[in-house]
């Protein structure tokens, strides 16, 4: 009986859960918002020297937040993701607003997309709550679950980030300080392995006046492949490639693919893994760059074209020219010869029977092979 009325007594207390203690990323989720007073709003305690320090808040509603402590100085990023609903229950009249460290520093999203899928989350990262379900499993809640939240922050953060704690709850923060020797109070490290794939470096190169993408990772869990996609102006983007992960490793791993279409500056390239689950996670995005000859040459005048691309371009000597045009997945489309005296020469090719859109012209010269976008009406 005894041991029984101890148990009934003694309150029970969760645990500040540190995830890594070498981490340097904290990560703060509601449903809710916060006031705009501070007795209403987030206040982060920074009272421990951690280098680089990243912090990611993520609410459903507006909140205001501010940052301070002994070692406020550490922090080097701070990312805010979210809905920020003008409709809230906390009394909030204000913008999302983030104080206590440089504005520069500072990054503000509106439902940015998830990086990873999630069953229990949502598309997009609007916030949330909860870290485990009614049952005891998954960690879901309203919207983003903290799988997904961890994730993006991470991504967002880039290369060295590594997670240190993580706090989620459902209602306002009401002039709550969360202190980051107590492991910011974190009471969720996601259930799900964070990064399938821990990215080393993602750039490119020009090998023949093509570019060619190198990645390396430093170490994979269940990574099943790897998506190259492409976008002609940073968005829109579709996949042109899939090149197999390494599984499971804790080397080194290192790839490479080179891009079979021509690129133009402006271009972009999207790094995307795949687990053997079904998960996505973006690495990152890089801008193509390039890797023709001086552009300088090569001017379209008129632009954007309505019927008729005319272009002016400068030869050293009598030569043929072709002009291809080619959709932005590097498929040709029409092709034409035009014969070129030396020096400037003017150029026209009928694309009236282009639908509207992007589409990339290549120009080959002899030896020399130059790119240029361009837009039909």
């Amino acid at each position: 009986m005894l041991g029984l009325g101890l148990f009934l007594l003694i309150p029970y207390h969760s645990p500040a859960q540190l995830c890594n203690g070498a981490g340097n990323v904290v990560v703060f989720s509601n449903y809710d918002g916060s006031g705009n007073t501070a007795a209403t709003r987030l206040n982060i305690n920074v009272d421990v020297n951690i280098p680089n320090l990243k912090i990611g808040i993520a609410s459903y509603e507006r909140v205001t937040v501010n940052i301070a402590g002994t070692q406020v100085s550490c922090v080097t990023a701070v990312r805010w993701a979210g809905y920020g609903a003008s409709n809230n229950h906390c009394t909030s009249t204000a913008a999302t607003v983030i104080t206590g460290v440089a504005p520069g520093i500072i990054t503000y999203v509106t439902s940015p997309p998830s990086t990873v899928t999630d069953p229990l989350g949502n598309a997009n990262i609007i916030g949330g709550y909860a870290c485990t379900l009614p049952n005891g499993t998954g960690n879901g809640g309203g919207s983003a679950s903290m799988y997904q939240m961890v994730n993006y922050f991470l991504s967002a953060f880039g290369p060295g980030s590594t997670l240190r704690s993580a706090f989620s709850q459902y209602g306002c923060w009401a002039g709550t300080t969360k202190t980051i020797s107590a492991a910011a109070s974190g009471n969720c490290c996601p259930l799900t392995p964070v990064l399938p794939v821990a990215l080393v470096s993602f750039d490119k190169s020009c090998e023949n006046q093509q570019t060619a993408l190198h990645w390396r990772t430093g170490a994979e869990l269940n990574a099943g492949s790897f998506t190259v996609e492409r976008s002609m102006h940073g968005s829109d983007f579709q996949p042109v490639a899939e090149v197999n992960g390494s599984g499971k490793t804790d080397d080194i791993s290192s790839y490479d693919w080179v891009d079979p279409a021509p690129s133009a500056p402006g271009d972009h390239y999207r790094l995307i893994n795949t687990d053997i689950n079904g998960g996505k996670q973006v690495l990152g995005t890089i801008e193509a760059g390039n890797c023709g000859m001086d552009q300088a040459e090569l001017r379209i005048l008129g632009h954007p074209v309505e019927s008729a691309l005319i272009l002016q371009y400068v030869l050293q000597a009598d030569a043929d020219v072709v002009l291809e045009v080619s959709d932005p997945f590097g498929k040709s489309i029409l092709s034409e010869t035009k014969h070129g005296s030396t020096g400037a020469n003017v150029f026209m090719l009928d694309v009236s029977g282009l639908s509207s859109g992007v589409y990339l012209l290549n120009l080959l010269d002899g030896g020399r092979n130059i790119h240029r976008k361009f837009i039909k009406y």
